[in-house]
């Protein structure tokens, strides 16, 4: 369903664009015929192109599910507002094209935590052709947007970008290719009208909030925490009761010479329960913990690593990517108490002055 089926009645259409503000340099009202300055925020943000960036990252020779996996892990390491995480199939690659958009920290003290981000260029592309290019007069200053093929673009003009010819170069677009006008009256249109045109689906997914806010790491740790707990105190209730019941039958055999044979049967009680403890201790410690593999994970992003792929082979774990510097990021890994050994598989190769590398890790065998 479309937002659209709310302008059908003045009142709901009211309402929604009352909910709804933009931030430049300061902040705007939408629900009046032109943007207007207010000193308030609105609960749901559009944010000008100038408090964001956007990024286009490959992922090769990675599934679906895995991908998934390591996108949400990205968002959850995230303090801020976060990101928004777009992909497409590449199959040329047998991966993903991810496009990512990070808002500037300045936002933080700019807006409250609760308030929802929405960037301003992910409402401009509302028609079906494959090129395009808009010029548009924004509070910041004049900003081109422009599709190409499934990819947008967007700059402010300024510097060398001082026209629409300029911009369509800077990108790889041909002159000929027709720019649309869209001047301050005309911008708030758009942004309305490409509110509206989006499902609540695609809308869900070029939102960013507080992720923090709504997932709680102590409430995420008590997951894990709590089945750990009942078995450390069904244990320890156990031996407990082992130990007095010890104590009884000793005091038992002193006391009464002449009931042996009764104390034999408790004695034998006592056998079967030590059996039953050493069966659930043995039990215990055949469930491998999960929770290291993705400590490695976490360690790795927290060095500076992209990580493009996360996976075991053959009992060994193999962790590819991107980062500044790999020594550095090998060195934590190695760090690690549950990794007894990690080293590089193959050479660490430059790209555009980064390091790709991958690191291929033992883990420490239980005891």
């Amino acid at each position: 369903m479309k937002l659209n089926i709310i302008s059908k009645s003045k009142l709901t259409e009211n309402w929604l664009f009352s909910r709804v503000g933009y931030v430049s340099e300061a902040f705007f009202e939408l629900s009046k015929s032109a943007l207007t300055e207010t000193e308030k925020s609105k609960p749901v943000m559009i944010v000008s192109r100038q408090h964001y960036i956007e990024t286009w990252q490959l992922y090769p020779a990675l599934s679906l599910k895995e991908l998934k996996s390591l996108l949400e892990l990205q968002k959850q390491v995230n303090i801020g507002f976060s990101p928004i995480q777009q992909y497409f199939p590449n199959k040329e690659h047998d991966g993903f094209d991810v496009k990512t958009i990070n808002f500037s920290s300045g936002l933080d003290s700019l807006l409250p935590p609760e308030t929802m981000l929405i960037p301003e260029t992910e409402l401009f592309n509302l028609i079906n052709e494959r090129r395009f290019v808009y010029d548009i007069e924004t509070p910041k200053g004049r900003l081109f947007f422009a599709k190409t093929d499934m990819k947008g673009h967007s700059a402010y003009m300024k510097g060398m970008i001082n026209s629409v010819t300029t911009f369509k170069m800077s990108i790889g677009l041909p002159d000929e290719i027709e720019s649309k006008f869209f001047n301050n009256t005309e911008f708030l249109k758009l942004l309305k009208s490409g509110l509206l045109a989006h499902s609540l689906h695609k809308i869900k997914n070029i939102i960013s909030y507080k992720m923090r806010l709504f997932i709680k790491p102590k409430v995420l740790h008590s997951l894990y925490w709590a089945p750990l707990l009942t078995a450390l105190c069904f244990v320890i209730t156990t031996n407990s009761y082992l130990i007095y019941k010890n104590n009884q039958l000793e005091n038992n055999l002193i006391v009464k010479g002449s009931t042996v044979d009764e104390l034999l049967d408790f004695k034998q009680q006592q056998d079967q329960h030590s059996s039953l403890i050493e069966l659930l201790n043995s039990e215990i410690k055949t469930h491998q913990a999960v929770l290291p593999d993705w400590d490695i994970l976490y360690q790795a992003t927290l060095e500076g690593m992209e990580v493009h792929q996360f996976r075991k082979r053959e009992g060994k774990i193999i962790l590819r990517g991107i980062a500044d510097n790999a020594s550095q990021v090998l060195t934590a890994i190695n760090n690690l108490q549950q990794v007894s050994s990690a080293v590089f598989d193959g050479v660490v190769r430059k790209s555009r002055g980064r390091d790709y590398f991958i690191i291929q890790l033992q883990l420490v065998k239980a005891s």
